[in-house]
């Protein structure tokens, strides 16, 4: 992951809530959907298409909101011990 600021914490979008918003260098804004579980297979995310679809449209509102780039990620678990791995999702 790369060197970003948080700027706020559990966002309420007209569509989801967002568990962190933060910036990266270069402008580009990140929503952070933070799971504090791992999955057993692994490959799994957590989410439902439903979160996923809220996600989505959170995503083009906040596009539409700032005018910022926004990337979408997913924190969960990582397999060292106490740390999380991003996965981007969109």
């Amino acid at each position: 992951m790369r060197s970003v600021q948080i700027c706020l914490q559990r966002f309420e979008t007209p569509y989801a809530e967002v568990d962190i918003v933060a910036l990266t260098r270069e402008g580009v804004l990140l929503l952070i959907e933070v799971k504090a579980s791992s999955w057993p297979d692994g490959e799994s995310l957590g989410l439902s298409r439903l979160q996923l679809e809220r996600l989505k449209r959170a995503r083009q509102w906040v596009e539409s909101e700032t005018g910022r780039a926004v990337e979408i990620y997913l924190a969960r678990p990582s397999t060292r011990r106490s740390r999380f791995e991003f996965v981007p999702l969109f």
